[in-house]
This record gives structure tokens, sequence and C-alpha cells, in this order.
């Protein structure tokens, strides 16, 4: 509601996300006693994520694209940049995004960015 004041008190942190159901509108926010954990959003971001991650300050950590969100324990997030099947977070989300967003999205018949056509599945949905 305009000009409503929201306090969120956490006696044990985490991420806060913030959505709008609208766009283009006037926000304000004032957050006073946090920092930002972890997030990668493209592959610039490789190498302090990385660094992020090692240095162990926060509990969780994000890797975001334009098809998928990965919200993760910081540990688990850490493991997964290091498997050996990738050598860098951007070639690890290209691989989420392909098994996790791409193929579903396929053999369910769904058409558009980021979605693979395979004609004869199309057919069948």
């Amino acid at each position: 509601k305009a000009g409503e004041t929201i306090t969120l008190t956490s006696p044990y942190g985490g991420p806060v996300q913030v959505h709008f159901d609208k766009n283009d509108i006037p926000v304000e926010l004032r957050l006073n006693h946090v920092a930002q954990h972890p997030v990668w959003r493209s592959e610039k971001d490789n190498d302090t994520f990385i660094q992020q991650l090692e240095a162990n300050l926060f509990d969780w950590a994000e890797l975001i694209t334009p098809g998928f969100e990965v919200h993760s324990k910081r540990d688990k997030m850490l493991e997964s940049v290091n498997d050996e099947m990738w050598s860098t977070p951007a070639e690890m989300a290209l691989a989420t995004e392909e098994y996790v967003h791409n193929y579903p999205h396929v053999l369910a018949g769904f058409q558009g960015p980021g979605i693979d056509e395979v004609p004869e599945i199309i057919q069948y949905a």
C-alpha cells in the first residue's frame, strides 16, 4: 500500500526476496545491517562468485539466469560449481539450463525462448 512501512527482523538472517506485481512504480527500499550473499548472474561473475563462496561468510548463494534461479545452501553450491564436469559457474549454469529448463519444456511441448523445438513432440502436445 502507498506509504506503507514494513519492518523485517530475523534472528537467523537469510535472503530477502523483493517482488512486485506491477512494473514502473516508484519504490523506496531502505535496508540496514544487511550484506549481499554470493550471487551469480553472468559469466563476468565467475571469479567473484567462487571467491565469495570460498570466503564462507554466508549460508546461502544464488545462481540466476533468464530461465531459472537456483537458491542453495552455500556448501552445496560450492560443491556443485567445483564439480569436474565444468570449469566455471557459467558452464554449470548452461548445463543446468539445458537439463532443468530446456529439456523438460521440450518434452512438455512448450515453445519459446531457450526451448528447443522438436516437431514430433510439438505435434502431440
